[in-house]
């Protein structure tokens, strides 16, 4: 969400080489953390991953449609409330 605003900032930045590159490293790493966290943990714990994502994906098999009316109950609710709002 904040990607484009950070990136704006870090080139309008006066800083050294060293630290411009640690900026970049910093916003471009935060944002796509959820794809090369996952990819790092695997490959550097395979078995103890496999076993959290197994028991991760159990709990979801099992609470997937809770979860999935929750979330669509706050979001109902919260438009009917912004609807009333705006009148």
């Amino acid at each position: 969400l904040f990607f484009t605003p950070a990136l704006l900032h870090v080139s309008g930045a006066v800083v050294n080489l060293v630290a411009l590159t640690c900026l970049v490293a910093v916003v471009m790493g935060v944002p796509t953390a959820t794809i090369w966290v996952p990819i790092v943990s695997h490959v550097r714990v395979p078995r103890s991953l496999d076993q959290r994502l197994v028991a991760a994906r159990n709990w979801l098999d099992a609470h997937g449609h809770q979860i999935t009316v929750g979330v669509c109950l706050v979001f109902g609710v919260y438009l009917l409330v912004r609807a009333a709002l705006m009148r």
